[in-house]
């Protein structure tokens, strides 16, 4: 209401943010996102006596006691501008004048005593701040809302990208108006490589992944983050996957610093608790592929095992169902292996199949899926592949087979089956069969009869 007088009264365009409470509506002030505000006394006293705000105007008749040098409104050049609190006291419909006359004595008498005057005052700063504590606690439970959120959506990411990317998702939920960023945190060789992402930094820059702690950069401190502007207080504070700082979270503490040293390490606080609570997540989320790559990749060559097999199979066969694209799958033995591990020994068997692996994913393309069934036996699961296109590309793999030179002179030739999906009610079993039988079936598969 004392603005919207206030904009009347002198025709200035102001757009009014409504607020639930005093607290947020002086946070607001002090980042600068507000550049008015109207509030009584107490709220803001703090802030006025430490130079984070400047009082220009009361709104009452006379100055107020607690901030003499401060003018009024009328003072400052806007005649016919008012506006007071108050509060009544109500009695009965038929009350006795005399009664009403001595209760009005009696509470005029009191209220202009000295110590009313100096209790009203405390209670009035005394409710501001409890008001602005309770503030701080619906800020810090909305942040704890944000941060248990984000927390389940990074134990569920895949891979530590998706899970930074999370992160990088929640922050603004948990920390408001402070500035926060989040940086992957890279190897020089990728600043070397070319330009550096602007979300990254590279790790050795920053004295926070060098330390394996939190870090605050200030002016005139000998020790600052390379990353980092040369002026301003910033936090970085590292996340790590319980091997690697993966990121770094970094904090403009400028708006910290204006609520005073509360809000300062309020925020500090608030980081450290995202940062551990982020960190034990990607650490479980590496636990957890360090176990899938020990159920899905076969020690010996890194390939794909039979269990990866199956599920790039499927994978293939629903893309099938769903978007109508053929695949192919190819069965791969090495011929005469057997003679090679008792003319050469098993040391020298396994550095064939590892060699033999790593030719083998070179000879297809990265959608392809290449996987060791056991053995010398290996699986190709080819995706997008036309029936036309079939029989060159297994000639192609054939010969670039043949032409390779394995470890210790050892040449060898590979058997191929291969079967061509291209409808939609075929089995992952099926497929393999017909690639897996001898070369008269190979190719095509169909339905059963």
């Amino acid at each position: 209401i004392g603005t919207e007088i206030f904009k009347q009264l002198t025709g200035v365009e102001m757009t009014h943010v409504p607020y639930k409470g005093s607290g947020q509506a002086i946070q607001d002030v002090l980042s600068g996102q507000v550049q008015v505000f109207i509030t009584t006394p107490p709220s803001v006293m703090g802030h006025v006596q430490n130079g984070k705000l400047k009082a220009l105007a009361v709104t009452g008749k006379t100055r107020h006691p607690s901030m003499p040098n401060v003018p009024t409104v009328g003072e400052a050049g806007l005649a016919n501008y008012e506006l007071e609190s108050w509060v009544a006291l109500y009695v009965p419909t038929g009350t006795p004048a005399a009664v009403i006359q001595k209760l009005s004595q009696d509470v005029k008498r009191s209220m202009e005593a000295p110590e009313t005057r100096q209790r009203a005052e405390q209670a009035r700063i005394e409710h501001a701040s409890l008001a602005a504590q309770v503030d701080l606690l619906r800020a810090r439970e909305r942040q704890l809302a944000a941060l248990t959120e984000a927390t389940q959506y990074v134990v569920a990411s895949r891979t530590r990208r998706e899970a930074l990317d999370v992160v990088d998702h929640f922050l603004p939920a948990a920390f408001g108006p402070h500035r926060v960023h989040l940086l992957r945190a890279v190897g020089r060789d990728r600043q070397t490589a070319g330009a550096l992402p602007a979300d990254s930094v590279i790790a050795s820059d920053c004295w926070a992944t060098r330390t394996g702690r939190s870090f605050l950069s200030e002016p005139g401190h000998g020790v600052r983050c390379a990353h980092l502007p040369t002026t301003g207080r910033h936090l970085c504070t590292p996340v790590s996957d319980g091997q690697h700082t993966a990121a770094i979270i970094t904090v403009d503490l400028t708006l910290a610093d204006q609520t005073g040293a509360a809000g300062a390490i309020g925020v500090e606080q608030m980081v450290e608790e995202v940062a551990r609570q982020f960190s034990t997540a990607l650490a479980n989320l590496r636990l957890r592929r360090a176990l899938e790559d020990q159920a899905l990749v076969d020690p010996l060559t890194r390939l794909g095992n039979r269990r990866a097999a199956d599920r790039a199979l499927g994978d293939a066969l629903a893309r099938l169902r769903t978007h109508a694209e053929p695949c192919a799958v190819l069965m791969l033995d090495i011929d005469h292996f057997k003679a090679i591990n008792d003319r050469h020994g098993h040391d020298i068997g396994d550095e064939v199949l590892v060699a033999f692996s790593r030719l083998l994913g070179g000879l297809v393309r990265e959608e392809d899926h290449v996987a060791r069934l056991g053995g010398e036996e290996f699986l190709l699961v080819l995706r997008g592949v036309a029936r036309t296109d079939l029989d060159g590309i297994v000639e192609s793999i054939r010969h670039g087979i043949e032409r390779a030179d394995f470890p210790r002179g050892v040449r060898s030739t590979v058997s191929i089956g291969a079967a061509h999906v291209a409808d939609a009610g075929v089995t992952a079993d099926a497929a393999v069969s017909v690639a897996d039988a001898p070369p008269a079936a190979a190719y095509t598969v169909k339905l059963p009869v």
